[in-house]
């Protein structure tokens, strides 16, 4: 191959500023007298901008950053020489701002390749993935697509240029411009830090942008009803069928620990008599795939003979009559308060208040308990494990005898 000269200059057009006054940022890649002008992902103040060295001159948190953004810019031309003179492409302005810039099997586009991701987990649902896993990510692709529209002015980013920067750029647009809050951010993150370590394995980005940085979700302590509320719950007739049914299927959950996405799936095929003569629950998690079995209590027993006339030989339609998630918590909104409950009843209230008032307070081992809720180790069963007034008093009372 004949020996390949190229320069790589930063520039803007002070003529063709943008609706704020900024200028955006090009880069010319000249290869043996040859040049090709690509905009790139940011924009300066011209007020700040240094002609003669092709960078900010600001030394403030924004103009480090830029220029660091610039010389990852810089950096990755020169990676993509080293990479085409590898493959034996010729180098030319072309094939490097294409390599960078472009769509080519090296450098995807990161909204392109997020979609991609989706239609295959789409194919997958209810094999690989849960539906909801399918819609989170959906949910993700929008909101990294705002922020790339926000920050950069485009609706595609070339993967090869994420770097740490764009990892926190993104943490502040959905905590500031999203009004997401902490933990709804963490979740966000992660789901774009998946398909990054997708793109490392496929060999689309050199450096893991995540590298040194850590998400870590603030502890929620979610509220548990207590016997007396269940006991309210139970006895109140709401004189309303919709109310009255929403009331059974969270109770249903309260005393068998069903997350909303698996009681609003739960088939009759998955109701099993087991060899004590009892029915249980046998299903699979639809979140974790994780088995899990729990024998019916005297409440979800009376709630299913309620409801026995949904049932037929049809084992594709469900058991119980629940409605889409978001009805679901609006009408247990009105339920706490005719009930007088002055807590926030939710979808997982139900799971939790199993897992603590029906079964770790009455004694059921934290490794049963585990094994009902589906978990994969103990140590996730420890979060639902609030250790409350009555099983103290219960524990305490117990130890009085002794001593």
């Amino acid at each position: 191959m004949k020996r390949v000269t190229f320069s790589v200059l930063f520039f803007i057009k002070k003529k063709k500023l943008l609706k704020n006054g900024d200028a955006r940022i090009y880069v010319r890649i000249t290869v043996n007298n040859l040049s090709v002008d690509h905009a790139t992902a940011r924009n300066v103040d011209p007020d700040y901008w240094d002609s003669g060295r092709g960078k900010s001159k600001s030394n403030d948190p924004d103009g480090k950053s830029l220029n660091h953004y610039l010389e990852h810019v810089r950096k990755s031309i020169y990676d993509a020489q080293i990479n085409l003179e590898d493959k034996e492409i010729e180098v030319t302005a072309e094939a490097l701002g294409q390599e960078v810039f472009g769509q080519s099997q090296m450098s995807k586009g990161l909204m392109a390749y997020y979609q991609e991701h989706n239609d295959e987990v789409k194919k997958l649902i209810d094999r690989e993935f849960s539906r909801s896993t399918y819609k989170r990510h959906v949910t993700s692709r929008n909101l990294v697509g705002l922020y790339v529209e926000h920050r950069y002015g485009k609706s595609e980013f070339s993967i090869r240029m994420i770097t740490a920067d764009f990892v926190r750029g993104y943490q502040s647009f959905l905590r500031t411009e999203r009004k997401c809050n902490h933990n709804s951010t963490v979740k966000y993150i992660r789901n774009v830090g998946k398909l990054i370590r997708r793109a490392i394995a496929e060999g689309l980005l050199d450096k893991d942008p995540f590298l040194g940085i850590r998400f870590k979700e603030d502890r929620v302590d979610v509220e548990i009803l207590t016997k007396k509320e269940l006991e309210s719950l139970a006895a109140k007739d709401f004189q309303n069928d919709r109310l009255n049914q929403v009331r059974d299927v969270f109770l249903f959950c309260c005393y068998t620990g069903l997350a909303f996405i698996d009681v609003s799936q739960l088939r009759q095929k998955e109701l099993v008599i087991r060899a004590d003569g009892k029915l249980w629950i046998k299903k699979n998690r639809s979140k974790t795939k994780n088995e899990f079995m729990v024998p019916l209590l005297k409440i979800p027993m009376e709630i299913l003979g309620k409801y026995e006339y949904l049932r037929g030989a049809d084992d594709s339609k469900p058991i119980l009559p629940v409605l889409s998630n978001q009805k679901y918590n609006s009408y247990l909104k009105e339920i706490a308060d005719r009930c007088d409950i002055k807590k926030n009843l939710t979808t997982h209230t139900a799971r939790h208040t199993f897992a603590t008032t029906v079964t770790l307070t009455n004694g059921i081992s934290i490794e049963t308990v585990s094994k009902m809720l589906g978990h994969s180790s103990i140590t996730m069963t420890q979060r639902y494990a609030k250790v409350i007034e009555e099983k103290i008093g219960k524990e305490m009372g117990t130890l009085k005898d002794l001593m």
